[in-house]
């Protein structure tokens, strides 16, 4: 088949799928990975018979054609699924099962800061001597990341329906991923009007029950509601959102904090929250019958983290992610502002979104 690059066979492939480093995709599991140029419908099938119960073979596509596919698939005869790569083959952030592709609006919502974004046409598929107790739905990865935050996110449909599970990619992120347990109950002691969605260890990873709730920001059009309304309905989420029941302290700058934060520093009177999930953002919730349900608390500061940072970096996030719609009518600034934020308010609390980014990527 002209249009594949290469075959590589494995084992365990829906537990140990991993997109990483460089122009190339990459599959961790235990043992080594072969790879086979060109190949063809009879030497996939010959792979898959030689191969063990959980074997499979991995067919990258530099372009997915649909007569090549559906011919292949005739000529292994063996179960398969076909997985589309976002935004290509060669630098994989996300991946989504044939059935479950995301339209491009949906994707934009899906792919962080992105004003647009379209699937591309390569992607991978793949051939299992069985069928697969589990399925992959979709996958995200962000490869620029540190290595010890190097974390993937997976949504699984199986037997009990559908779930999401995160793993380290490095040996080095397990510390930072296992956090999330001790975070959790953290949270929910200051927090008591949101529910943390459960985690369980599964594996080297952690899982998730899959969430289809309600968004909190339903009804609300950033492209054409009066922004006196789009102000008056976010500020009420975030009310709602960061209801805290404990006492606030007053800033101390920490080692943490500089850590993380190296660019600022406050008055010893700002308000602070002790604990936050520094991904507050509003995407990150879902209202399940009347109770808000957190998402997400992979960054959980256990530091003093002044309230009015997390509450522009919410804000912040809902610009950008509505950024299309938003800033033909109003700046970022002018769009904090109405907030309460200054325009010296401004320039603080995006050095710190952006020293968080860069603390993220470990460029320090």
């Amino acid at each position: 088949m002209r249009l594949i690059r290469k075959a590589i066979g494995f084992s365990k492939i829906m537990s140990r799928l991993s997109l990483i480093e460089g122009n190339a995709l990459c599959w961790q599991k235990f043992g080594s990975v072969k790879e086979w140029d060109r190949a063809g419908g009879g030497e996939i099938r010959s792979l898959l018979e030689n191969g063990g119960e959980d074997f499979s073979v991995a067919v990258i596509l530099n372009k997915i054609d649909g007569k090549e596919v559906s011919s292949l698939r005739d000529e292994v005869g063996a179960f398969s699924k076909l997985y589309y790569c976002y935004p290509d083959v060669k630098q994989t952030l996300q991946i989504y099962e044939e059935n479950d592709c995301p339209a491009d609006d949906e994707l934009r919502d899906l792919v962080p800061f992105r004003s647009s974004a379209r699937l591309g046409d390569s992607g991978v598929l793949v051939f299992y001597k069985s069928q697969p107790g589990q399925e992959l739905l979709s996958a995200k990865f962000n490869p620029r990341r540190a290595p010890e935050f190097d974390v993937s996110t997976f949504i699984y449909r199986g037997m009990n329906g559908l779930c999401v599970i995160k793993r380290p990619r490095t040996s080095e992120a397990k510390e930072h991923l296992y956090k999330m347990l001790s975070g959790r109950e953290l949270l929910g002691r200051f927090f008591p009007g949101v529910d943390f969605i459960d985690v369980r260890r599964e594996g080297d990873g952690l899982e998730f029950p899959f969430i289809e709730g309600e968004r909190l920001d339903k009804g609300l059009d950033p492209a054409c509601d009066p922004i006196e309304k789009i102000r008056e309905v976010l500020d009420r989420i975030l009310d709602e959102v960061l209801e805290f029941s404990g006492e606030r302290v007053l800033f101390e700058e920490t080692e943490q904090f500089r850590n993380i934060f190296r660019g600022v520093s406050f008055r010893s009177d700002e308000p602070c929250f002790p604990v936050i999930n520094l991904d507050s953002n509003i995407d990150n919730f879902r209202r399940v019958k009347e109770r808000l349900v957190c998402l997400d608390y992979e960054w959980v500061a256990d530091f003093p983290v002044p309230v009015r940072f997390v509450r522009f970096r919410a804000l912040y996030c809902y610009y950008r992610y509505n950024v299309r719609s938003l800033k033909p009518r109003i700046s970022m600034k002018d769009f904090m502002a109405l907030f309460g934020f200054s325009a010296n308010d401004f320039r603080t609390f995006l050095a710190m979104e952006q020293d968080f980014q860069l603390y993220v990527l470990g460029v320090r």
